[in-house]
């Protein structure tokens, strides 16, 4: 029994070590312009997990809507098109209540004339 859960064992680590060594590939889309702030930060987002994977996760960063329109950004997620998307909720063309109430609760209260 024991040898059985030692092979086990070292069956299980051995498949780690072969799926860590794999590299992964990302897509993000971004649907801002390249100038916009939120791109170089997401460069270095993706700088620092290529570095924290040991370079086993590579990302290619695709601004200015260059996979799709912002508006279909989530079902570019969802179908596969890109495995990380940035889209913005507030054009979105599918339903997200929780984003709609945070946008109602969170306007400005207009108390002047």
């Amino acid at each position: 029994m024991k040898k059985l859960v030692l092979a086990l064992a070292l069956g299980l680590l051995g498949t780690s070590a072969m799926a860590q060594d794999k590299t992964v590939d990302l897509k993000l889309s971004i649907w801002l312009p390249p100038a916009h702030p939120l791109v170089p930060a997401s460069k270095e987002w993706a700088t620092s997990i290529e570095k924290e994977s040991g370079g086993t996760i590579k990302t290619a960063i695709f601004p200015s809507e260059q996979l799709g329109k912002a508006f279909d950004h989530y079902d570019m997620a969802r179908d596969g098109i890109a495995d990380v998307a940035n889209r913005p909720t507030a054009s979105a063309k599918t339903s997200f209540f929780m984003s709609r109430f945070l946008r109602i609760c969170l306007l400005p209260q207009h108390t002047g004339p």
